[in-house]
């Protein structure tokens, strides 16, 4: 655990830089929000912006720390969060090549899956 992350665990909204970043970003963007209690995860901390409008959440699809989040912080609210540039959390894992640690449900769907459910219900075409 780096000292910069140790130290900080206690205060994990507080600032540890002057472009906004905290523990719990550090934490996301290095791989150790493993090492937080889960107790202590909580939607406002996962949703906190530095001076880019980057999240944790944003830190951990750049990086590949997505699977670290507990199951239930993940949602399509979550992932649709954007920053300053308007890049979401969803689209930050795609980029990244990370989608497969976004759960199946909350995955986007391929272009075809309308199309193709449709078909499957015995409909040729869209009844709109």
């Amino acid at each position: 655990m780096s000292c910069r992350f140790a130290a900080s665990l206690v205060t994990l909204s507080s600032s540890l830089s002057e472009t906004g970043f905290t523990a719990i970003h550090t934490a996301a963007e290095t791989g150790q929000l493993g090492k937080i209690p889960p107790e202590q995860f909580t939607a406002e901390l996962l949703l906190h912006r530095n001076d880019h409008g980057d999240t944790p959440l944003h830190a951990a699809a750049y990086e590949g720390h997505l699977d670290q989040i507990p199951i239930e912080l993940l949602t399509e609210e979550t992932l649709a969060v954007r920053n300053y540039n308007g890049v979401s959390v969803m689209r930050t894992a795609i980029a990244r090549e990370h989608l497969d640690q976004i759960p199946e449900h909350l995955r986007p769907k391929p272009p075809g899956a309308v199309k193709s459910f449709f078909n499957k219900i015995g409909l040729t075409r869209a009844p709109f």
